[in-house]
């Protein structure tokens, strides 16, 4: 290997890299004491600077967050192995603990958020959500 190409891979590559932003800095900080708790605690610790806020609660513009909403069951992955659901039968339903995406434009005109989808846009999003209340694109 060249020099030059060894000393950039050295000093550049594999050099200790500084969090890229203030947020990736306060979750460089804070992930420790996260890793310390339970599951439940470390994400109250780390969500708020790794998802986006909604709107009604003072954050981005069009953002609805819904906590522990079921998901559709056409969205569940499949089971690694056969014997998976031979044992423990297939998943009924997912259940993350925070789901992100936009307002719906009923939703969005009950709170007094406008909406950002023209409803033929809003049609399409609709027909392909694993949770009608959230749309994801």
């Amino acid at each position: 290997m060249p020099d030059d190409l060894r000393k950039f891979i050295d000093q550049v590559v594999k050099a200790p890299r500084e969090p890229s932003s203030p947020a990736a800095k306060l979750l460089y900080d804070l992930q420790p004491a996260a890793a310390g708790e339970n599951e439940s605690t470390a994400i109250i610790i780390l969500a708020p600077y790794l998802l986006f806020t909604a709107e009604k609660l003072g954050g981005e513009r069009h953002v609805k967050a819904a906590f522990h909403t079921p998901l559709s069951s056409e969205y569940l992955p499949d089971a690694i192995r056969p014997q998976t659901v031979g044992r423990w039968s297939k998943l009924s339903s997912s259940i993350p603990d925070t789901a992100v995406g936009y307002i719906p434009a009923k939703q969005g005109s009950e709170c007094n958020v406008p909406f950002p989808f023209t409803k033929a846009e809003e049609l399409v999003l609709v027909s392909s959500t694993p949770q009608p209340s959230i749309l994801w694109h």
